[in-house]
């Protein structure tokens, strides 16, 4: 089976894509209160987490994560922080100051944090991509999002993968697929940097920068542009996908984001980019805090049916 992967430049930034296809949903953003990192103060108790990232509004791992903590009886927060690039640092080192445990990293600042960074795993190191980070007398940085993203796919067998989209998400995927054995073909408007992500992930399998989209062989085509609040054309035309393809979203909404609504009208087999969200934050949770994640409850908090065993 082969994985198609496209990927634009950055994490979350560059060319914008539109839908070659029906648009069916509104993916604006979840608005919700946010206060600024630098308001956090070391008064506050409990345990205390966050996510950080531009944009982070309509994340749902607030949402997820304090529901999780409920369930646990563990007294504490999780919030989200919307930060400038040139604030990274200082809010890091303000947050850590303040207590807190330690922080999810979204788009587009996984690779920046990593740098500043101890690295913890393979997945971090070889990606040089983090998504989550502790706080103690060195920050270190891990990577769940490639364990996450293989999570829904898991007994699958390999295949050909088409990945668009070549941030911190793209890296993860990519990483997560080469290493179990999938062939992926990389798409990005900006070939530059398709190039150069398909060389540095050369030594873990079989990976190739495209020019043009090459979806017709595809038996899986992930999406890893984040498509909430933008206006994507999206660069696959599903109409030469095999009726046998599959579609993996990692953009996410409640509800569905307006691919995978499409793809599931079109009768595709699809994978709600929740499904990643729900276990890279468990073992996010678990690595914070030593508990076992209660994942039923987190897959409740933000509208994901029960999984089947």
């Amino acid at each position: 089976m082969e994985l198609l992967l496209l990927a634009r430049g950055g994490d979350g930034g560059g060319d914008d894509l539109e839908f070659h296809g029906p648009q069916v949903l509104d993916l604006s953003s979840q608005k919700r209160s946010m206060r600024a990192w630098r308001d956090a103060t070391r008064e506050e108790s409990g345990l205390r987490l966050a996510v950080i990232g531009k944009p982070v509004a309509q994340s749902l791992s607030p949402k997820m994560q304090s529901a999780a903590l409920r369930e646990l009886g563990v007294a504490g927060s999780y919030e989200a922080f919307e930060v400038e690039p040139e604030e990274l640092r200082d809010c890091l080192s303000h947050l850590a100051d303040c207590g807190f445990r330690g922080v999810n990293v979204t788009i587009p600042y996984k690779s920046p944090v990593a740098a500043l960074c101890e690295l913890e795993g393979s997945e971090a190191i070889e990606t040089g991509c983090v998504n989550t980070v502790r706080f103690g007398e060195k920050w270190v940085g891990s990577n769940t999002d490639v364990a996450g993203f293989l999570h829904p796919i898991r007994t699958w067998p390999p295949g050909e993968a088409l990945l668009i989209g070549a941030g911190g998400a793209a890296e993860a995927a990519a990483y997560a697929l080469l290493t179990s054995g999938w062939s992926v073909s990389l798409w990005n408007r900006t070939a530059e940097r398709a190039e150069e992500l398909a060389r540095r992930f050369s030594r873990f399998g079989s990976i190739q920068a495209l020019v043009t989209p090459a979806e017709a062989s595809a038996d899986l085509v992930v999406s890893a542009i984040p498509a909430p609040g933008e206006e994507n054309v999206f660069p696959v035309r599903f109409e030469t996908l095999s009726r046998s393809a599959a579609i993996y979203d990692l953009a996410y909404a409640e509800g569905g984001t307006r691919l995978t609504r499409w793809a599931i009208e079109a009768g595709r087999r699809v994978v709600d980019g929740r499904e990643m969200l729900v276990e890279q934050g468990a073992l996010a949770l678990e690595w914070w805090t030593g508990l076992t994640a209660p994942r039923p409850v987190m897959r409740a908090a933000i509208g994901l049916p029960p999984q089947e065993i």
